[in-house]
């Protein structure tokens, strides 16, 4: 998979893919970037890929940052032959990378989760699969017979409408709903919080990936090992890759399926169903009177007469937008009218003529309107822009349908 150079760019100066588990030059984390990013955006420079060429002058003036600042953004640079090694490596190993650069990353991470969504992510197995529609499905590791015949039958019924199961590769729920759409037939997205690269050698799961039913995705090097923050920290991907995510079974107050719907909640990223019959868990009774007032999160049973597509087209909330009319940065008044002009392919020329406004300027508004992670808005080749959900997806089924 060809990287562009702002997702090299990127790529050295804040994944560990170069000198994993070395004590080298500290790297970039996702608030130093988000940070680091929006000046390069507002600067001359305007895009990532312009470190590669720039000088330690040209640099330091055009950002304003500290010589230590400078030193280390060298020091990440001056990687460059490495990073490509280690690329071809994980190539051969069937490991693709994307950033939120590349066509490739997933579009609903930056739509939902925005400024928390991951730099980069590593990826085995069609790429395309992670835009398609899908629900996660998440519960307890310990799950009772009543959990996994539940489990099994949402899957089924959420393969038949034509989308994808997203889940966590964890035993118990998890894997009970990935296996189960892979035996209907269906694509499972499952995200990873460690150990990538020996979940991809197992036979079954090689088997599916070859087939183009599965796509594995990881947030952290495919060699990292299991950590408690990981762990967690994956819980938001699988909320913000799906459409709505259903709990099938949840411990009391505490662990991370618990958890996983509080951070949700509190962020307001997509509908959460919980399961609700007469063998739920205590767990799920506590989830759905706890946030019973909530827009979120909705009590849940497979006898529901609407399709999955319908109940979370009807659940998700309606936000309006609005106009600070204290906001006199002109590109978040023409951001709206962007998303609306590039449901179809323009090219710059195009937009100068639409927007009235010089080449170059257009080019300053589309160049930042790619670097930042809230944008839906992507670059198919030099200088033809398209909003992300607009590209043609095999398969897909209700993604572009504005909810």
């Amino acid at each position: 998979m060809q990287l562009s150079d702002n997702s090299l760019a990127t790529l050295l100066l804040c994944s560990d893919i170069t000198g994993y588990g070395s004590k080298s030059t500290k790297r970039f984390t996702l608030t130093e970037w988000n940070k680091l990013a929006d000046q390069i955006v507002n600067s001359d420079l305007k895009s990532p890929s312009a470190l590669l060429h720039a000088s330690d002058n040209e640099i330091q003036q055009a950002l304003e940052i500290n010589g230590e600042t400078i030193d280390r953004i060298r020091q990440l640079l001056n990687q460059a032959m490495s990073l490509s090694l280690e690329l071809e490596k994980l190539a051969s190993r069937g490991i693709w990378v994307a950033t939120r650069a590349d066509t490739s990353y997933p579009i609903a991470l930056k739509k939902v989760l925005k400024y928390k969504s991951p730099i980069y992510v590593f990826g085995s197995g069609n790429p395309e699969n992670v835009n398609r529609s899908g629900i996660g499905i998440v519960g307890s590791r310990d799950v009772d017979n009543s959990g996994i015949e539940f489990t099994k039958r949402l899957a089924a019924k959420a393969v038949n409408e034509n989308l994808s199961i997203i889940s966590g590769g964890a035993r118990g729920v998890d894997v009970t709903a990935e296996q189960e759409a892979l035996q209907c037939g269906g694509k499972v997205i499952s995200i990873l919080h460690s150990k990538m690269q020996t979940a991809i050698q197992k036979k079954t799961i090689r088997h599916a990936i070859e087939a183009g039913q599965l796509t594995i995705l990881s947030a952290v090097h495919p060699n990292a090992g299991f950590t408690g923050y990981r762990a967690m920290e994956r819980n938001k991907y699988i909320y913000g890759l799906s459409k709505g995510t259903f709990i099938v079974s949840s411990a009391e107050g505490s662990g991370g399926t618990w958890s996983g719907v509080e951070e949700n909640v509190k962020n307001g990223w997509v509908p959460t169903f919980i399961r609700s019959d007469e063998w739920a868990p205590a767990g799920n009774r506590a989830l759905l009177a706890r946030h019973e007032k909530s827009e979120l999160v909705r009590p849940f049973h497979l006898d529901q007469s609407l399709t999955l597509v319908d109940l979370i087209k009807s659940s998700t909330p309606q936000s309006a937008a609005t106009f600070n009319e204290n906001n006199y940065d002109v590109y978040r008044l023409i951001e709206p009218l962007l998303k609306k002009v590039l449901k179809r392919a323009k090219s710059l020329d195009d937009l100068s003529s639409i927007f009235q406004v010089h080449k170059q300027q257009m080019k300053d508004w589309m160049a930042r309107a790619i670097q930042e992670s809230t944008s839906e808005v992507i670059e198919l080749k030099d200088g033809v822009y398209i909003l992300a959900d607009e590209i043609p997806v095999k398969q897909q089924s209700f993604f572009d349908v504005e909810m």
